[in-house]
This record gives structure tokens, sequence and C-alpha cells, in this order.
């Protein structure tokens, strides 16, 4: 490239533009677990006191999952692997809609385990969405394509979270976490 002469934007890139849009919809998944998990606390657990419990069973499966993740060598290239992180943290949270639509006051043995395993999903999904961008967009736009990155986080999750809220209202945190995992 010549001096002055810069790449065309990163979202012309068919690939960087399909991890924006998918990261975009786990986003939205991401606000709206966040509003499902502080209302299973209030109202499917009766203690708004164990939304702190639910939310650290979440975050440590993320954080041994993310230590999972990077301690591997890898031999399959990550295009194939962010389905199954995807997969994975959709399929725990249809778990837990199925736990509270079935059962009027879950157990915490079970809710615990859900969430934890849920959890492992996300700090890998959120690595491989990264690396995608990095080898994906054009060498002189990396910041700008990690840029609309973290706009996808960011916009997703906040209407994720407005999503979560109308749900929630609407049927309760059992139908938040279907519109979780449906994202």
């Amino acid at each position: 490239q010549g001096a002055g002469h810069r790449s065309a934007s990163p979202l012309r890139s068919r690939g960087v533009l399909a991890v924006v849009l998918v990261t975009t919809g786990l986003a939205v998944g991401f606000g709206q677990a966040d509003v499902s998990i502080a209302a299973t606390a209030g109202e499917v657990l009766g203690s708004q006191a164990k939304v702190g419990l639910l939310f650290t069973f979440i975050a440590g499966g993320s954080a041994i999952g993310g230590l999972w993740y990077g301690a591997r060598v890898w031999r399959r290239p990550e295009r194939t692997r962010y389905p199954f992180t995807l997969a994975g943290f959709a399929t725990g949270l249809g778990l837990m809609a199925l736990l509270i639509l079935t059962l009027d006051a879950p157990p915490l043995v079970a809710v615990l385990p859900v969430m934890f395993v849920t959890g492992v999903c996300i700090a890998p999904g959120l690595i491989i969405a990264q690396n995608l961008v990095d080898h994906l967009a054009p060498r002189d736009r990396l910041s700008e394509a990690q840029a609309w990155l973290n706009t996808a986080f960011t916009t997703g999750g906040a209407a994720g979270t407005a999503i979560g809220g109308l749900l929630v209202d609407l049927g309760g945190p059992g139908v938040s976490f279907l519109g979780a995992c449906a994202a």
C-alpha cells in the first residue's frame, strides 16, 4: 500500500462483517442473560441476595473456560470453533429456561452447575471473535475492526438488557432465558 492509501472499511470484508453481526446477536443474548439471572434470583429463588451467587458461577465458568481455551494448542481453525461456543452458550441458556419453566422453584443444586457450564463457553467465544477479526481485517484497519467488534458488544448488550426486561415483565425469567437462547 502506498503512503496515504488506506484499505476499505473492515466492514466491507464479508468475514469481519459476519463476525460483527454474529457477535451482536451473542451480545444481545448476554444482555438478556444478565437480566434473566437477576430476575431468577428475586422471582424464582426468592432472594435477591442470591444474584451474586448466580453471577459468581457463570463468571467462574467463563474464567475457567478462558484459561482452558488459552492453554490449549488447537489444530483446527478458530472459525470452526466459534459455532461450538455459541451453541454451548445457547444450550445453557435453554437449560435454564427449561428448569425455570418446568419447576416452580428449581433447586440451587440444579441451577448453579447449569450457570457454570454456560459460563465455560463465554470467554472462549469472546477470544475467538477477537482473533477472527484480527485475522480477517486488513492490517491497516485492525483498530477500526476491533472498534466495530466492541461496538457490537456494547450495542448488543444494551439492546439485550432492554429486551430481557420486557420479556421478564411479560413472561418471567424463563421466557427471558428463552429469548437469550434464541439471540
